[in-house]
């Protein structure tokens, strides 16, 4: 496995739903399902600490929910520009979620436990997944039962703590209580420090951090078990590990950003992006490409700007360059481009 199963689901901040409720318990219970409010929390990702309004290309508010720009207060918008609509209860919980795209439309309905726990997640299509989960007095899951097109797989867990570590064993059965999978996870301090196939790939991750204590990169280092029974390394090694880079943008970084300029820059997979800066604190701000040109949106301003002609730039050739960019004016989360409309920084199709 190269990368951590990272769960990425846009939905509304919930102000008025309780703590308990919208916090993931990293240090106890990582594997825990992620109710819709607690999954648009900054920290669903991975442990985060402090005044961070960025992770990646990711924008939070002040109470660390995701502005996120697929989410429409009215289900009329929603319809309109190919969004998401909630409804919630009484409690401020999110029980139904729907999902338009070109007319046609996907619901999830969900299900909390007296805790505030997940307790059932239920995608309402003709072949809709039913999951069910269960939990320990300590709110952790011990199982989840996922029932797909009539077939039925039920996922158990237990817990072992020694101290700051926590190893979690996941194990998945199929129909018939055949043992399908087995994962064991091993975190320190709510960060996943080892990740083991069981008998088959185990991969160990260490830490960079910055001087917040939010970690910026992670390192990963494979293993593998030969025929002899011995862990044997394979891909990077200790002197080049897989990296996974996380850029953390923290509230008082966003002073004096350069709105007359923006930079290209290249990250994983050779990709190349436009990013903004403020000093030497690099923004993620969302962008887009509209024929040749490049438009980038600031979701804190709800500003527009537009580099043109900067998609020729995104390549080696371009890496590191600095190309002017123009605001498209202030509070105005729609924007019609040549023949493109765009919504909270996002192509309406």
């Amino acid at each position: 496995m190269k990368s951590l199963n990272i769960v990425l689901i846009f939905l509304l901040s919930l102000t008025h739903v309780t703590h308990a409720q919208m916090k993931h318990d990293w240090k106890n219970a990582p594997l825990n399902p992620l109710n819709p409010t607690s999954a648009s929390r900054y920290d669903s990702q991975t442990l985060i600490k402090g005044d961070v309004v960025m992770v990646n290309d990711f924008c939070y508010d002040k109470d660390h929910m995701i502005l996120d720009p697929m989410l429409f207060n009215d289900e009329k918008s929603a319809k309109q520009y190919n969004g998401v609509y909630q409804k919630k209860n009484k409690k401020g919980q999110v029980v139904e979620e729907t999902i338009y795209y070109k007319g046609k439309k996907d619901k999830t309905r969900y299900s909390y436990n007296k805790k505030g726990l997940l307790s059932k997640m239920e995608a309402v299509a003709t072949e809709g997944t039913t999951s069910t989960y269960t939990y320990d007095g300590k709110n952790r899951i011990i199982k989840n039962v996922t029932v797909y097109n009539g077939d039925r797989i039920t996922t158990k867990y237990t817990y072992e703590k020694d101290n700051d570590l926590l190893v979690i064993n996941e194990m998945e059965y199929a129909p018939g209580d055949v043992l399908k999978n087995h994962l064991i996870y091993t975190y320190h301090n709510g960060l996943i420090v080892a990740l083991e196939s069981a008998g088959k790939v185990k991969s160990s991750f260490g830490y960079q951090f910055d001087k917040n204590g939010n970690w910026i990169n992670q390192f990963e280092y494979e293993n593998w078990l030969d025929d002899n029974g011995k862990w044997v390394k394979i891909g990077a090694d200790e002197e080049d590990p897989y990296i996974i880079e996380q850029n953390i943008v923290y509230r008082n970084q966003l002073k004096n950003i350069d709105t007359k300029k923006a930079v290209v820059k290249r990250f994983s997979y050779r990709r190349y992006e436009l990013i903004l800066k403020a000093g030497e604190t690099e923004i993620h701000f969302p962008s887009s490409k509209v024929g040749n040109d490049i438009i980038i949106y600031n979701p804190f301003e709800k500003e527009y700007f537009l580099a043109s002609n900067a998609s020729t730039l995104l390549n080696s050739d371009g890496a590191n360059k600095s190309v002017p960019i123009k605001s498209q004016g202030k509070v105005n989360s729609i924007l019609k481009h040549q023949n493109k409309t765009l919504v909270n920084g996002r192509i309406i199709e």
